[in-house]
């Protein structure tokens, strides 16, 4: 007799996943930023290799180290959205039925940030393409956080309306406040 996990079991290490995506997605962000300010993003020529490689030995500097980062680190994220949207996806009946849903549309947009991502290479860096890239990352931290908090909570009590559009106006002027300072380096 196989012995299902408990909903609670599932649930808390999916919002474990979720948490450490939240600090992975940050990571790649700040990364991402520290690679535009070095004015790292052509360190890696091609894409989705870097010289070629997996990884590359002769050719690596501060400059590169920074590019093949980051690609490494959305790589492993991608990977880990995919497991969280598996979970989601074998574990349904036993879980909110947002999550498969939500965790499918993450699937989506980092496949899109992805592509992007192959773009401001491909394309040598345009700068809509750029701030497109940053958009998508920061939306997909944005989501992760709230799929975070949500599979944390065990409250059935919902925050009031003013509470929800106060933190909804914040992140609005945060992102944009990020697009703007993305924009005007370019």
């Amino acid at each position: 007799m196989i012995v299902s996990p408990s909903s609670s079991l599932i649930r808390g290490r999916l919002a474990q996943l979720a948490a450490h995506l939240v600090v992975a997605l940050i990571a790649l962000v700040v990364v991402g930023g520290a690679t535009r300010v070095m004015e790292a993003g052509l360190a890696c020529p091609d894409w989705p290799l870097c010289y070629g490689s997996l990884l590359p030995g002769r050719q690596m500097n501060l400059q590169v180290f920074l590019e093949w980062f980051h690609r490494v680190d959305a790589f492993v994220v991608g990977i880990a959205l995919l497991v969280q949207f598996a979970a989601a996806l074998i574990w349904r009946s036993q879980l909110p039925r947002w999550l498969p849903v939500v965790s499918g549309v993450m699937v989506i947009l980092v496949v899109l940030q992805g592509g992007l991502g192959a773009l401001t290479v491909l394309q040598l860096l345009p700068s809509e393409v750029v701030t497109a890239h940053l958009t998508v990352g920061l939306t997909l931290v944005a989501v992760m956080s709230g799929l975070t908090q949500c599979l944390f909570s065990t409250s059935r009590v919902s925050a009031p309306l003013w509470w929800k559009l106060m933190g909804g106006a914040s992140l609005l002027f945060v992102m944009l406040q990020c697009l703007l300072g993305g924009r005007m380096a370019t």
